[in-house]
């Protein structure tokens, strides 16, 4: 038996009641509350019932008094409920002014905390007994409560515009580094002039479009700059991904590589490449789930210091069992988690994704935010989006060589910048990005 199981769970019923009798008598003490409380943080129900119900006085501009608040709870039946309206004047006898609201406040959401946190660990436990539960979706989905909780915060004291600057100026003397330059491309550079620790980069596109070529010319440039990066591949293998990075590196074609044809001269190249110098570290485990990206995310960083983290892609992420069968919310679930990622280990997080089929039927082509599959939460979750669109993948017959392979690196979003339409070009044959398409690949 668990300790705690005969134990009271934490509240303060006095506390309740005073805050209670304060917002009665004293019609502007509620406003005192905002951002501290809920109805929620209340222990018992009828006094989560007339919280409720000044709350939503509050929202509609009435006064707060004993008359109103009776007549509320007349309208929503719950009068007698709650004790009728002797029990309201009994709250107004158990406390003098509303003084030191604040402060019984904050006790009462110290033991709403304690409450839920009493919860959570219930239900970690109950889980965790569970024969088929999975240890790092478990933990991931216990992190999620727990960054929920953590986001409750306190009143927080307004800083003047003197401070502000202060505190931007100090900015500057210490200046926030991105984790090196992320590509060949001199204008993708200019717009983004690398990314940050926190940030959380979705970078989409229909199928065949190059997003892994993108992504691993990015973190190939990342990499060579010397920031060590993750590599998650939740659709490729290991060998799959070298034979792209070894191509796009050497300049080998790709097909002469994935066919074992090579020329002695290009045989040698390839196994003598310094490609094996680049610190980039690959994970090709199938079905991950977020829990176990991080905590491999986290050992990498222990162990090489990784500043950046790719994964391939968002819709193979293994969705938690807490919205099983709900697309949307597994989606939602799985991006705030990489956004969560982002913000805990201190580096981007550079995640690949689908787009839904709706592109294919409209006159035009080119991606937008409303084709990110499941696209509220992605949308809202990402720092940056960004999508690549080529027009020749749709209308080959319209594209002459000089337009061959061309590009466009849409910035649909961009939290800390501008939007952009972004130029290059394709080598499919050597998976590489370039401004011109003057890059020619070695001959078999």
């Amino acid at each position: 038996m668990h300790t705690y199981e005969n134990k009271s769970m934490p509240f303060a019923n006095e506390l309740e009641q005073a805050i209670l009798g304060a917002i009665l008598i004293d019609n502007l003490a509620f406003n005192e509350l905002d951002g501290i409380l809920t109805a929620d943080s209340f222990y018992k129900d009828e006094h989560k019932i007339i919280y409720g119900v000044c709350q939503d006085l509050s929202e509609k501009g009435k006064a707060i008094d004993i008359l109103t608040v009776q007549e509320k709870l007349i309208q929503k039946g719950q009068l007698d409920y709650i004790g009728n309206i002797a029990y309201l004047m009994e709250l107004t006898s158990k406390v003098g002014s509303s003084t030191n609201i604040q402060h019984h406040a904050l006790i009462i959401k110290e033991k709403y905390l304690l409450r839920q946190l009493i919860k959570i660990s219930g239900d970690v436990t109950e889980k965790a007994l569970e024969p088929t539960t999975d240890a790092f979706e478990l933990l991931n989905d216990t992190e999620q409560h727990i960054s929920e909780l953590n986001n409750l915060e306190s009143l927080k004291e307004a800083s003047s515009a003197q401070d502000g600057l202060i505190e931007m100026i100090k900015s500057y003397e210490n200046p926030e580094k991105g984790a090196g330059v992320f590509s060949g491309v001199n204008d993708f550079n200019k717009v983004f002039n690398g990314f940050f620790g926190g940030n959380l980069i979705i970078l989409a596109a229909r199928p065949s479009m190059g997003k892994t070529a993108f992504a691993l010319d990015i973190a190939k440039h990342t990499a060579a700059m010397g920031t060590p990066c993750a590599f998650f591949s939740l659709e490729m293998s290991k060998i799959e991904l070298m034979q792209r990075l070894t191509s796009n590196y050497e300049a080998i074609p790709l097909s002469g590589i994935k066919n074992k044809n090579l020329n002695d001269k290009l045989f040698l190249k390839m196994i003598n490449s310094d490609v094996a110098k680049l610190p980039i570290y690959i994970d090709d485990t199938f079905s991950q789930s977020v829990g176990q990206i991080k905590s491999k995310a986290l050992k990498l960083k222990k162990e090489f210091n990784i500043g950046a983290i790719f994964i391939d892609y968002l819709q193979l992420i293994k969705a938690s069992d807490r919205y099983k069968g709900n697309k949307t919310q597994e989606i939602g679930l799985i991006s705030r988690s990489l956004k969560g990622i982002a913000k805990d280990l201190n580096m981007p997080v550079i995640c690949l994704s689908q787009l839904n089929r709706g592109v294919e039927s409209r006159t035009s082509k080119r991606p937008l935010l409303s084709d990110l599959r499941e696209s509220g939460d992605i949308e809202q979750d990402a720092d940056v989006v960004m999508f690549l669109y080529r027009h020749e993948y749709y209308y080959p017959d319209d594209v002459d060589l000089t337009d061959k392979g061309k590009t466009e690196t849409i910035v649909a979003k961009n939290r800390n910048g501008e939007l952009a339409i972004i130029e290059s070009y394709f080598n499919g044959s050597i998976q590489r990005f370039t401004e011109n398409v003057e890059i020619e690949e070695a001959p078999f």
